[in-house]
């Protein structure tokens, strides 16, 4: 069962009157992600283009690019209540955070812990970046996690690379329509799970947040490798740290095939660029997609679409 449609909340800095821009961002971030004062670098002037998505009271998910502003949450702002927690990480650029003592500059490898009822600092230059917001309810050691504020999570641990990879395949899915209700349990197990590997501490047994992410991860590579004729199950399994049976295995339990998405994507990408007016040959097309047999490439073309490569290139009259 889906949500309704998400409310997705766009800021953008361009075109507002610069006397307006640190009150409309600092009302913004403070209604959508945590309260605090927004103050600009000196001889700069401030930028802000980033989207917020709300996925549930409390559970928020945002992605965009902000500059030359610092942002800070004082004891001014701690008296809101507010004591949840944000997970930052970083795209392109570095950012220094600064809670409970810690100093960091956080850039494109690493993840950043931020409780929302201690002090915190960020100082942006331009910079491009996800956040999730999370209650902390959801989170079952949200005690500990108070005075891990600040704890870097590092992206390139599996519990790291999963938490972000699967909030970017939820980023892409509400662009297009709503997301189910379990993805902010499976958000917060990921948190979770990325906090204490970081922390040194055991995450415990694998939930469901955590197969649904590693599938998701395998579906993506999946797409982004399938033009590869010697990708299998081995390979994806491996980058997500699960043996080839383990990964055929999780395909079954989601009642899912890998070996049907894996032809699925690469006839896909052969029909769309037969649309786009590929002029190679066949043959070249099929080597391209990831086929290794021409005869075998056709047959599953025609089975998935009901007509031949040759029929998409020169459609017959009706």
């Amino acid at each position: 069962m889906s949500q309704p449609p998400s409310d997705i909340v766009h800021l953008s800095l361009d075109g507002e009157d610069p006397r307006h821009q640190t009150a409309l961002l600092g009302d913004v971030m403070g209604r959508q992600l945590a309260g605090g004062a927004v103050t600009v670098h000196a001889d700069h002037r401030p930028s802000a283009d980033w989207k917020v998505a709300m996925l549930a009271p409390g559970v928020a998910l945002a992605r965009g690019r902000q500059g030359h502003i610092t942002a800070t949450r004082d004891a001014a702002y701690l008296a809101d209540g507010d004591a949840d927690f944000s997970i930052f990480w970083v795209h392109r650029g570095a950012v220094p955070f600064e809670q409970n003592d810690r100093r960091v500059r956080l850039g494109p490898s690493e993840a950043l812990l931020v409780a929302h009822g201690r002090p915190v600092s960020s100082s942006w230059g331009e910079s491009e970046f996800s956040v999730l917001r999370l209650p902390r309810d959801a989170l079952p050691g949200s005690g500990r996690y108070d005075r891990a504020g600040g704890l870097t999570i590092s992206l390139d641990t599996m519990a790291g690379r999963l938490l972000t990879s699967y909030a970017e395949t939820v980023w892409t899915m509400l662009q297009a329509a709503p997301v189910p209700a379990f993805v902010e349990r499976h958000l917060a197990e990921l948190a979770g799970a990325a906090i204490e590997e970081s922390a040194g501490r055991d995450a415990g047994p694998p939930g469901e947040g955590l197969r649904a992410a590693r599938l998701a991860r395998m579906r993506e590579i999946v797409r982004q490798h399938a033009g590869n004729a010697a990708l299998g199950m081995a390979e994806v399994a491996r980058q997500i740290g699960l043996s080839e049976r383990a990964g055929y295995q999780l395909f079954e339990d989601g009642q899912e095939s890998f070996s049907e998405l894996l032809y699925a994507t690469r006839l896909d990408r052969a029909r769309e660029l037969l649309a786009d007016g590929y002029a190679g040959r066949i043959l070249d097309l099929a080597l391209e997609v990831g086929f290794s047999d021409l005869s075998h490439f056709n047959r599953r073309f025609r089975r998935r679409f009901g007509f031949t490569p040759s029929d998409a290139r020169h459609p017959r009259a009706s």
